[in-house]
């Protein structure tokens, strides 16, 4: 059954655990910030990876997470940045910029949980490896990154999660 705006979300899943213990790696958190200044999305990385660990490819509609992160997400994390770059100046923005951390991670946790909604939709593939080839070669062309400008950063993650490169991306 496709996922809708209807459908309740369970903010808690398996993803959202992956993702929150993911992101907590020893070098994880900046190798991804990295990737987020090349244009890439954390959230749909890790979505990749969890998808193959479940053997799955990525879904071909991911229209309700997409829209989330482009109407709420990124905006907030903009209004975030700003603050972070007045609160040098202004230390009693320290709170407000603390909460809106705090406000930009529950909104990711609502993106992850509309990406888990539509997780069985994406086909099951033969391998994990297979699979993580697919799924990073589709999210790639998806944003127009070209693998070059992106490789060396991923390949970084991969190590740093104890995974190996998968083959020879076609990107």
């Amino acid at each position: 059954m496709a996922a809708n705006s209807t459908t309740a979300l369970a903010l808690d899943n398996p993803f959202w655990r992956f993702a929150l213990n993911t992101y907590r790696q020893p070098g994880v958190e900046a190798i991804c910030l990295e990737l987020q200044c090349q244009g890439l999305s954390i959230n749909r990385l890790l979505y990749c990876l969890w998808l193959a660990g479940q053997g799955r490819g990525l879904p071909a509609e991911t229209d309700l997470a997409d829209r989330w992160q482009q109407q709420i997400s990124h905006p907030l994390r903009a209004l975030r940045y700003q603050v972070r770059g007045m609160k040098a100046d202004q230390p009693e923005l320290a709170d407000c910029y603390r909460k809106m951390r705090e406000a930009e991670l529950a909104c990711e946790q609502v993106e992850i949980a509309r990406l888990y909604q539509q997780a069985e939709q994406g086909a099951p593939l033969d391998s994990p490896s297979h699979a993580l080839r697919q799924n990073l070669n589709r999210y790639l062309q998806q944003v127009g990154v070209p693998l070059a400008d992106v490789q060396q950063n991923l390949q970084a993650l991969l190590v740093a999660l104890g995974l190996e490169w998968p083959g020879s991306p076609s990107v």
